[in-house]
């Protein structure tokens, strides 16, 4: 079942929020002896404050998108750098043992392109070790320890993008909550404060 997504109370922009605020903390101070009649302590001020302060400085969906893309973009970089030296290996394989063998099939899935993300990082950490059992016999065709480990390095940075991508992803959403518990928090500081100066 899919989490509901929290809602801003208002009708407004965010900016606009920021901008209501600065604006009634401005008429608080000028009637700050009205207002401390009607129980406005400096510790209220205070949360006040920080109340803006939370909300103007938040992520914007702007910045948590671009870190998101950002670490899509390496992660798709990272996949094709890991596609690429499995496909070496493969094609070593299909020649040393031909195509339709059981060896060959250790190796692994030959189409690569149609595995997600994480299929692919756990064919590629197979591959390593299919790689290395039967380094002796691929050597005719070029595959060496030193390429089977860089197979094995490349899938560990392309596994540690797929972590980053994930984080990134759920920091994107639980930031857009987030944004919202503080701009309502904000919102109903300004119609609290807003409401005692209509008493003033």
């Amino acid at each position: 079942m899919k989490k509901e997504i929290l809602k801003v109370k208002f009708n407004f922009s965010l900016g606009k929020l920021s901008q209501l605020a600065d604006e009634n903390l401005d008429l608080i101070d000028r009637d700050i002896v009205e207002f401390t009649d009607k129980g406005f302590t400096p510790a209220r001020r205070d949360e006040y404050v920080d109340a803006i302060n939370k909300h103007k400085n938040f992520p914007t969906d702007q910045q948590m998108e671009g870190a998101k893309k950002t670490t899509t973009a390496d992660k798709d970089a990272a996949r094709s750098v890991v596609e690429t030296h499995m496909r070496g290996i493969l094609f070593a394989a299909r020649i040393v043992f031909k195509e339709n063998t059981g060896t060959f099939r250790e190796f692994g899935e030959p189409n690569l392109t149609d595995q997600t993300d994480s299929d692919l990082s756990r064919l590629a950490n197979a591959m390593v070790e299919v790689a290395t059992t039967y380094q002796p016999q691929l050597a005719v065709e070029g595959i060496t320890l030193a390429k089977i480990a860089e197979l094995d390095t490349v899938q560990i940075t392309f596994d540690r993008a797929i972590d980053l991508q994930k984080k990134a992803i759920h920091a994107r959403d639980n930031s857009t909550e987030n944004r919202a518990k503080t701009a309502n928090a904000l919102y109903d500081l300004l119609v609290k404060y807003a409401d005692t100066g209509k008493l003033i």
